[in-house]
């Protein structure tokens, strides 16, 4: 099973965005999606909620997967 940190960058890139098209997208900057999907942050619980979202997938899906 992927992380979170592993998903986020897998969907991101399934979708043909860069890191500031998706920090745009949630309202963070792209050194702020460099972060979650490096493992060194953790999305806000809102920001969770908007890149699931945004994604089409569920925020569990997404966030209670191998940390």
């Amino acid at each position: 099973m992927a992380t979170t940190a592993e998903e986020i960058k897998r969907l991101r890139k399934k979708e043909g965005l860069t890191q500031e098209q998706l920090g745009e997208v949630i309202g963070v900057t792209g050194m702020a999606v460099s972060k979650y999907e490096s493992g060194d942050a953790v999305p806000s619980d809102d920001n969770k909620m908007k890149i699931a979202r945004h994604f089409g997938v569920s925020v569990e899906s997404l966030f209670f997967t191998n940390k």
